[in-house]
């Protein structure tokens, strides 16, 4: 079960995501490091590009992700407990193309 709800590394952590468990220490680590002066500018440097491209590879993800997974932090929990057919209902609604009228 997931404590955090609102970190985005958290979060991603919590669906199993790799990329966002390394984020997870990254983040912290480079952040106290540049606050504190103690870490020197080569290394903020490599933390920084590594947070670069594990948020990209995190933020691509998401396209891939399926509708059922990233219908929101709390709901994908109520949605997992929704009897089968309740589940395929919700995704149908999801899913199907919704007319804007703009005027």
């Amino acid at each position: 079960m997931c404590l955090t709800k609102n970190a985005l590394s958290l979060t991603g952590l919590c669906y199993g995501k790799l990329e966002a468990g390394i984020l997870t220490f990254v983040i912290p680590i480079l952040l106290l490091g540049h606050l504190s002066g103690l870490m020197n500018d080569g290394t903020k440097m490599s933390l920084l590009g590594v947070w670069m491209a594990l948020f990209t590879v995190f933020a691509a993800r998401k396209f891939q992700q399926p509708i059922k997974d990233d219908i929101g932090d709390k709901s994908v929990f109520i949605f997992n407990a929704l009897p089968e057919e309740e589940k395929k209902a919700l995704l149908q609604r999801l899913e199907a193309p919704t007319e804007q009228k703009f005027d």
